[in-house]
């Protein structure tokens, strides 16, 4: 057997020494049968070899050799750890390179490089070298996204942030709906607050953003907003929610009164 393996050994060498490399001990052999120190080769029946050249990049003595996890490489031959990408960048499993360290969704800059955050109204959405984005009208982004988000009175996908509808309103960013002003209430297009939401004619409220109350009979609001309900002038009358003072009509006039008539405003007797 011995005179059978030789020969097969003194090959390996010579292949070994063309590469300019030393052929692997048996102590360089992990667990799994792959070289994992500084020479090359072996084959299938652990007869020293060149057949296949195997490089292992985390060996833990006794225990055979281990990939890198991820956010780890390992470049050297032989080592017992892996060592770390650069803050902000991340590698894939049993990366054996710095340049496998690629900025994560957010950053940009070169691989295996310093990773800088994209500024504010930027994203990046893929891992890697390219450049930060800009988000589109009417979104915004952090510093560091790696997404946009409609800004406050727009909704939907932030590649085309659709405005929100008169009477509604959206108080913060993302694709969220937007919400309806309470009762009684209205808002322009676009509101990006509930106090946004002001009282119709008609109606009153102590403040904004709140359910606003009809005006009583008798009484009338012929602005939006807060503010107090306007009596009808004296003998004169309104339905509830009137907002014009037209809409105050008289009961009677003086003479009609002297004879315990009631006139109303087109004159026709009650």
């Amino acid at each position: 057997m011995e005179l059978a393996v030789l020969p097969r050994i003194t090959e390996a060498e010579v292949i070994c020494a063309n590469v300019g490399m030393r052929l692997c001990t048996k102590d360089e052999i992990d667990i799994q049968r792959k070289c994992c120190g500084s020479g090359c080769g072996y084959d299938a029946d652990l007869i020293w070899s060149a057949d296949i050249a195997q490089q292992c990049s985390h060996f833990e003595p006794g225990e055979g050799c281990a990939p890198c996890v991820s956010g780890q490489y390992q470049d050297e031959l032989d080592q017992l750890s892996c060592k770390t990408c650069p803050p902000n960048s991340n590698s894939t499993p049993g990366s054996v390179a710095l340049s496998d360290c690629v900025c994560m969704p957010g950053y940009t800059g070169p691989d295996g490089g310093q990773c800088q955050a994209c500024v504010a109204g930027k994203f990046k959405a893929t891992s890697g070298s390219s450049e930060c984005t800009d988000c589109a009208d009417n979104s915004q982004s952090d510093a560091g996204a790696s997404v946009c988000l409609c800004n406050a009175g727009f909704h939907g996908d932030a590649s085309a942030c659709q405005q929100c509808d008169a009477d509604t309103y959206k108080d913060t960013a993302g694709s969220e709906l937007c919400t309806s002003c309470p009762t009684h209430t209205h808002s322009t297009p676009a509101s990006d607050h509930i106090t946004d939401c002001t009282c119709n004619t008609g109606y009153t409220a102590s403040e904004d953003g709140v359910e606003c109350t009809v005006c009583a009979s008798g009484q009338y609001k012929d602005f939006t907003g807060t503010g107090n309900c306007i009596p009808c002038d004296t003998n004169a009358n309104s339905d509830a929610g009137s907002d014009e003072p037209t809409d105050c009509c008289l009961l009677y006039t003086s003479d009609a009164a002297d004879e315990g008539l009631g006139v109303d405003l087109g004159g026709r007797r009650i």
